[in-house]
C-alpha cells in the first residue's frame, strides 16, 4: 500500500462500522500518499428483485419506478455519513445509493434483465451495467476524466 497510486475501500458498510472509518482513514494516510476512494453501500433496496417485479406486475408499473418504494432510508443515510466522513478526511466518495436510484426509480432491471439476485449480489447483466455507469465516476473521482 505504501507505493499504492490509488486504494479504493469498499464493503457491506453498517451504522456500526461508521466510527471506525475516520481512524482507518487517518491510519491509512500516515502510510500512503495514495488517493483514497470509499465505495458506498449498493444494497439500499429493502425487497428482492423478483418480489419487486411480481408488484410491478399486479400494480401494472414499471420495476423501476416500485423498487423506489421499497429504498431503506437506513441505508441510504449510512452513505452520507460515510461522504461526511470523508470529505472530513479529503478523501473521494462514490455513493452507490445514487448511481441505483434516482428521485423515481431504483435500478432493478435493465434492457429487462434483473439486475440484483438478492439484495446484495449483481447478476452478470447487472454487473456490465454498473461497471459502464460507475466508469465515468470513478475517472472522475481520481482526477482522471
Amino acid at each position: 500500500m505504501k507505493n499504492a497510486d490509488y486504494i479504493f475501500l469498499s464493503q457491506k458498510w453498517r451504522a456500526s462500522t461508521l466510527p471506525y472509518i475516520g481512524d482507518s482513514l487517518e491510519k491509512l494516510s500516515q502510510i500512503t500518499n495514495a488517493k483514497i476512494t470509499i465505495v458506498g453501500n449498493k444494497d439500499i433496496i429493502s425487497k428482492k428483485s423478483s418480489d419487486i417485479i411480481f408488484i410491478a406486475y399486479k400494480e401494472r408499473e414499471s420495476e423501476n419506478q416500485i423498487a423506489s418504494l421499497f429504498i431503506d432510508k437506513s441505508r441510504v443515510n449510512i452513505s452520507y455519513e460515510i461522504e461526511k466522513i470523508t470529505q472530513k478526511h479529503k478523501c473521494n466518495f462514490i455513493n452507490m445509493s445514487e448511481i441505483i436510484c434516482s428521485k423515481y426509480n431504483c435500478l432493478v432491471t435493465f434492457e429487462n434483465e434483473i439486475i440484483f439476485h438478492d439484495l446484495y449480489h449483481l447478476t452478470p447483466t447487472g454487473a456490465k451495467h454498473l461497471a459502464f455507469k460507475l466508469n465515468d465516476v470513478i475517472l472522475k473521482s481520481l482526477d482522471l476524466l
